[in-house]
């Protein structure tokens, strides 16, 4: 979409799938920034797999652009596409879950998988969390924004 960005897909030393990708200054058609080392942040969050189709294959995609200079890929799958088997209790293997921080947990209480928790540690501190499966299976965690109960300068 963009001819000012380079980008390359690789599998990695345990057959992960790794994408890199080069955004010059001021490139970028959304406003994505670029890179201020050689190993940067994470931009762009992929929801797909690699399916061994010739490079010629055309695949639909959709991006949803979410604040602060990030972005989620959709890729659809071919309809060969089977749903990745899972040990029961755990995630799927690959991209098994992305995280985003919200206002409120409250309007997707009936949709978690789980009731919220309240985890300590990073990068939960005490801010309750919950999970929910996407349309197409996909774990989404949701962390409630905001300080955590009882920390200095929570209160009203």
């Amino acid at each position: 979409m963009n001819p000012a960005v380079v980008a390359t897909q690789v599998l990695g030393p345990a057959g992960e799938l790794l994408y890199f990708t080069s955004l010059p200054a001021g490139k970028s058609k959304f406003g994505l920034g670029s890179a201020t080392s050689f190993v940067d942040r994470i931009f762009i969050v992929v929801l797909a797999q690699a399916w061994g189709l010739p490079p010629a294959h055309p695949f639909p995609i959709a991006i949803v652009r979410l604040p602060e200079r990030f972005l989620v890929e959709v890729d659809e799958y071919p309809e060969a596409a089977a749903s990745r088997a899972t040990a029961t209790g755990e995630l799927p293997p690959g991209m098994a879950m992305v995280s985003f921080t919200v206002p409120s947990l409250e309007p997707f209480l009936s949709r978690f998988v789980a009731p919220p928790r309240a985890p300590d540690g990073v990068p939960y501190a005490g801010r309750r969390v919950g999970v929910l499966l996407g349309p197409s299976g996909e774990h989404i965690e949701l962390i409630e924004a905001g300080p955590a109960p009882d920390t200095p300068g929570s209160g009203p």
